[in-house]
């Protein structure tokens, strides 16, 4: 809404007055803050209270109005008719979810032919429009002028497919076919009294089955189990029949969770090896601190409505009232990972971590694709898809609203070349993500053919070992150049995703030996980018050549690093040439290099054209295929290591400067500068780091007060007034200034700390 406001303004200018108008209080907040935190409005009081100030905001001069429907209804008892809200020609209106009352006759209607008739009307809705309202939404918005739907949405990324399990068929619990009358009582709202009780009534059959508490209690279990072994976890929502159902799934969760816990506990205990007794320890933790919380709305007199059924509601609401259980559910840090709702967040509710839906609730159309849709939010690297676990059988009722609103209901031909409005499948089924795994295990294979290793050793190994062998030569031959790196790792990453998306599915078992073998190869090259020490990556260097290196420690960012001008350049050499692992040096090597540049560029941007030459020399290693290119590759880096960085990582020293003070000094020299002029710049630098130290970058988050920064502007730009006057003219002085001021706000952070260390 806020590019098309823009691209309006932007191709036809105007003095035109946006309107946009919402359905939810919840959804005109959304709009406002999306509207105004990229900075398109900057008024606050454009938000219509009533019709009178609605009237008011669209007789001034605003850019941007929002406002409720519900503005636009009347009482019959007091009008005959709703009133002109005004007869501007220049208003466009935007409407969300145009739809509904939004596209009906009351609301709607009163907006667009009566309140204002003369404005252009543009409606947006994520749920496409059923044949019933069609006609109705036509009236106030015309025809659709573009189409988004499910399928285009997941071709583009813009969403993940969705991948359906029946656990239901699995456990054997008994489920009756879907009513189409019972889903049309409980779909969209939660049930109250009377419909709870027309329910039992005209269900008498399918009710009962449907919160038998053998059948509860085998769902209950499988959810604990399901949830906690699944491959990719992040957070689910079970979706009960009713509220009563609701909290009785979580009494009944809660009794299966320590017997997990105890299972879980007894698996440590038996585990082969010590990485596998770690993997679930560190499981056990976030099963142990897993929260699962109950999210319905409230009704008059609950506590005793719930009371008569035998369950306690008090807790569940205590917990809903006192904590921001929304918020909590949407942080992927929070341990709150399992919620049971049975209308409340399933439509208009996003949390990209969450990852499964379990169904249990016989919906269908709009409020199922929406449901479902929960899932389907990209989120990180690992996600591959959304999971809908069935336990009701409402796969038929997927068919069917997928036919409708999985390409939009829209019969015109999309821009991907297929036909809209066709039936189609709404989910691919969990299971056909074994060919997905099996082509992605056969991709990796194949890469790894290509440079010399067959995966085939790995796998096979007998001996731990001889498993440690061939893991370094697979490591080694992935490293033959930053390229083939990155190749095997989007390859990998690929495995991963697709075994945890199918696990913990037995169909996944004939392929866990080939995963762990390419995860070895993967974690052997990734150890020093998860243990984020670049002194490890020299230590590694160190023991396959034999060589002495010192470290120190930054004490403002608490990690090592590594002097490299310490290492002896001759034994690298002659180590290379005996070593076995050459790949694996050079790419350790370029690791070292890479990690010390970023440090030496942060202190002093002079220094980037060290990095320009380390790239070149990085860019012809990655285009050779062979031994050679390794050996001519680990030559350059030697030489630039020894030549180039050893001798600027000294130059401070021969200025007689310390790296803080060089840094400034670089950014004030001259080329043609005498060898007193040169003095004066250094005394100059020095003095007004001093200077500044002493004083303002003292102060704490000195960045933030516009009142410091302007001090320190005026320090600096004072400090430079002391330079030789005759190189540097008054004009250039302002730039040197600009460029200082530049680098000490980038690199002192306040409260007498800086990129260099405390002072």
């Amino acid at each position: 809404m806020v590019f098309i406001c823009q691209k309006i303004l932007r191709k036809f200018g105007g003095s035109y007055t946006f309107l946009l108008v919402v359905d939810r209080t919840e959804l005109e907040s959304q709009l406002y803050d999306t509207f105004s935190g990229v900075g398109v409005v900057t008024e606050d009081n454009v938000r219509a209270k009533n019709r009178a100030h609605l009237r008011q905001l669209l007789a001034e001069n605003h850019r941007y109005v929002f406002t409720l429907i519900h503005k636009f209804s009347y009482d019959p008892k007091k009008e005959t008719e709703y009133p002109l809200i005004t007869d501007r020609s220049n208003i466009i209106v935007i409407s969300d979810e145009a739809h509904r009352t939004q596209g009906g006759d009351f609301f709607a209607g009163n907006m667009r032919f009566k309140a204002i008739p003369n404005a252009s009307y543009l409606g947006f809705t994520g749920t496409p429009i059923i044949k019933d309202e069609l006609e109705l939404t036509r009236n106030i918005f015309g025809d659709y002028i573009s189409v988004y739907d499910f399928k285009r949405a997941i071709e583009d990324g813009a969403t993940l497919p969705l991948r359906y399990l029946n656990r239901g068929e699995k456990l054997g619990i008994e489920n009756p076919d879907l009513d189409e009358r019972m889903a049309e009582i409980i779909n969209d709202v939660e049930l109250d009294d009377d419909q709870r009780r027309k329910l039992e009534r005209e269900f008498k059959r399918d009710y009962p089955i449907l919160t038998a508490e053998s059948r509860l209690d085998a769902i209950a279990k499988d959810l604990v189990w399901h949830f906690n072994d699944r491959g990719y976890q992040g957070k689910a929502m079970f979706v009960a029949l009713d509220k009563p159902t609701a909290v009785r799934m979580h009494g009944l969760v809660m009794k299966y969770w320590p017997v997990y816990v105890a299972e879980l506990k007894q698996r440590i205990a038996d585990a082969q090896d010590q990485q596998e007794e770690l993997q679930l320890k560190h499981h056990l933790k976030r099963v142990e601190e897993t929260e699962v919380c109950v999210v319905v709305s409230s009704e008059q007199n609950e506590v005793n409505k719930f009371a008569k059924l035998g369950l306690d509601i008090e807790p569940h609401r205590k917990k809903m009232v006192d904590r921001d259980l929304e918020t909590e559910f949407k942080d992927e840090n929070n341990p709150f990972r399992l919620v049971i709702v049975c209308a409340m967040w399933i439509t208009g509710f996003d949390v990209p971590c969450l990852s499964t839906v379990y169904l249990d609730k016989p919906i269908k159309g709009h409020t199922l694709m929406q449901t479902i849709a929960r899932a389907n939010r990209v989120y990180d690297d690992e996600k591959e898809n959304g999971l809908i676990v069935d336990y009701g059988n409402v796969y038929k009722q997927l068919e069917k609203a997928y036919a409708v609103y999985g390409e939009g209901g829209y019969k015109g031909k999309s821009k991907t070349g297929g036909k809209g409005g066709e039936t189609g499948r709404p989910v691919e089924k969990l299971v056909e993500m074994v060919g997905e795994l099996d082509s992605a295990i056969l991709a990796v294979r194949e890469f790894l053919k290509e440079i010399q290793f067959d995966l085939d050793k790995l796998v096979n190994a007998n001996s731990a070992l001889e498993r440690l062998s061939h893991l370094k030569q697979g490591a080694n031959a992935v490293c033959l150049n930053e390229t083939s790196r990155i190749q095997f790792e989007v390859a990998a990453r690929n495995v991963f995703r697709k075994y945890k998306a199918l696990f913990p599915e037995p169909e996944v078992e004939p392929f866990l030996k080939q995963f762990n073998a390419i995860k070895a190869i993967y974690d052997q090259l990734n150890q020093k980018i998860m243990q984020a020490d670049i002194s490890d990556v020299i230590r590694r260097l160190q023991q396959e050549v034999s060589i002495s290196v010192s470290t120190h420690k930054n004490e403002v960012r608490d990690v090592d690093y590594v002097d490299l001008s310490s290492l002896d350049f001759d034994k690298l050499r002659a180590a290379f040439a005996k070593s076995s692992q050459k790949n694996v040096v050079v790419f350790d090597l370029q690791a070292a290099i890479q990690k010390k540049l970023d440090q030496m560029i942060q202190q002093n941007p002079i220094r980037l054209e060290f990095y320009e030459k380390y790239k070149k020399i990085i860019e012809e290693y990655n285009q050779g295929k062979d031994i050679q290119a390794v050996q001519k590759a680990f030559d350059k880096l030697n030489d630039f290591m020894q030549n180039d960085l050893s001798s600027e990582m000294k130059r401070a020293m021969r200025e007689g400067l310390d790296e803080e003070t060089l840094a400034i000094f670089d950014l004030l020299k001259k080329p043609e500068l005498t060898k007193q002029e040169r003095d004066k710049v250094k005394d100059v630098a020095k003095q007004t780091l001093a200077t500044l130290k002493a004083e303002k970058l003292k102060i704490e988050r000195w960045r933030e007060s516009t009142q410091v920064t302007a001090q320190v502007k005026t320090m600096i730009d004072h400090g430079l007034q002391w330079l030789p006057q005759e190189p540097y003219l008054d004009d250039e002085l302002d730039i040197r200034s600009l460029l200082v001021y530049q680098h000490i706000y980038a690199n002192y952070q306040g409260a007498g700390v800086s990129r260099y260390g405390s002072f």
